[in-house]
């Protein structure tokens, strides 16, 4: 799967690499709003009101990576079994490759020189096998009701029964969200995963083929990509093509021109120029920008609504950012740049579902002491202590 995605002046924790793995987030939205936890070197999950629903007792493994999709979540290295919200093992059907479920199927391979298809939440081919694995091609989930399918380098987007219903025609595309995607016609030519999670935000090149023949080796050479946006027939929405660009969101897309990155409506045209060295997309009515060394949020009119006079920042979700220093602590902050929880935290995580994940404070260093989620109020809603030996 290839998916194109976020990027630059924080982390989704607010921690260094070093810390890869401390705090809990999921690696996309359409997770489930269950929360993992650790206890004696185990991992179990809560719910949003901090009842315990799967008692800690799985391998730990990747902080990044373990989340539920569809009620299920994958106990393996993508090939199953999978453990469903009631704490039992299922679809231990010992397929070579299986990903997460979204829109209640799951790209899978049967073997390892099988062709993918995609499968129900029992187990069974809905999407007969018929996709090549790379470097031949590329497949990816559903969002939106459509998936993309890259075969010999040209990208196309199937719906729910297995049929193209954009053919294959693109180098290369990002998964459709309220109604558009964005795509790039032509190649050869390299692009940089500006929205694909990393929480370190390691910013990695990519090639996209010519549009004709087998993807290229993976080198990133040549100009830089084209992106246009499509919506679910194909047809272009947008005039104009861009070396860069997020999804539209809050009705604004950030795109790049040359350097600098602006702001788009849905018809096309500039509302906010572009002068930004740094976008983060609009949420909660407000964009995390960096200009000239400085950076802040700013309104759907360009105008800098809150100045970030602090090390790292996090864009505003569920009504609140994270702001801070790893040497002095983290605080959240409302729309108007006012603190919103008293309490200061040591790390820190942006809001999902209402629970934000946090390290108290204690221990010996920020691999030990006390860890937890809580309500936009501050209140703690579930607390746990990770031992300096764990």
């Amino acid at each position: 799967m290839r998916m194109l995605a976020s990027v630059f002046l924080t982390c989704t924790v607010l921690l260094g690499c070093e810390a890869d793995g401390l705090l809990w987030m999921p690696p996309s939205n359409r997770a489930d709003p269950l929360f993992r936890i650790i206890a004696r070197g185990r991992a179990g999950f809560i719910d949003s009101s901090g009842r315990i629903v799967i008692p800690p007792t799985l391998e730990v493994g990747s902080n990044w990576s373990q989340a539920f999709y569809n009620g299920l979540l994958s106990l393996g290295v993508s090939e199953g079994p999978f453990l469903n919200s009631r704490g039992r093992k299922v679809l231990d059907n010992g397929f070579f490759r299986i990903w997460d479920f979204s829109e209640g199927l799951a790209a899978a391979l049967a073997t390892r020189n099988s062709k993918w298809g995609y499968v129900d939440q029992s187990g069974q081919f809905v999407i007969p096998p018929q996709f090549p694995s790379y470097p031949e091609g590329l497949v990816s989930s559903f969002s939106d009701g459509v998936a993309a399918i890259e075969v010999s380098g040209k990208l196309g987007y199937i719906d729910h029964s297995g049929a193209f219903v954009i053919p294959q025609q693109f180098v290369a595309g990002t998964p459709f969200v309220n109604g558009l995607a964005r795509v790039v016609a032509e190649g050869p030519c390299r692009y940089f995963d500006y929205e694909t999670f990393d929480p370190c935000l390691r910013m990695s090149a990519n090639s996209a083929p010519g549009t004709r023949g087998a993807r290229d080796s993976g080198r990133s050479t040549g100009s830089l990509c084209k992106w246009r946006f499509i919506d679910k027939t194909g047809k272009r929405v947008v005039d104009a093509e861009f070396e860069g660009a997020l999804g539209f969101h809050e009705g604004l897309a950030a795109v790049k021109v040359g350097d600098l990155w602006g702001f788009i409506n849905l018809q096309g045209v500039f509302v906010i120029p572009p002068t930004f060295q740094s976008v983060h997309s609009f949420s909660d009515g407000l964009a995390l920008v960096e200009k000239d060394k400085g950076s802040g949020f700013i309104d759907k009119t360009g105008v800098l609504k809150i100045p970030v006079d602090f090390f790292k920042a996090e864009p505003f979700s569920e009504g609140l950012a994270a702001v801070g220093h790893p040497d002095e602590g983290y605080i959240y902050i409302d729309q108007r740049g006012k603190q919103a929880i008293p309490k200061r935290f040591a790390l820190a995580t942006r809001f999902f579902h209402g629970l934000a994940h946090v390290k108290a404070g204690g221990g010996s260093s920020i691999y030990d002491g006390t860890f937890g989620y809580i309500d936009r109020t501050g209140k703690r809603v579930f607390t746990y202590r990770v031992p300096s030996d764990e």
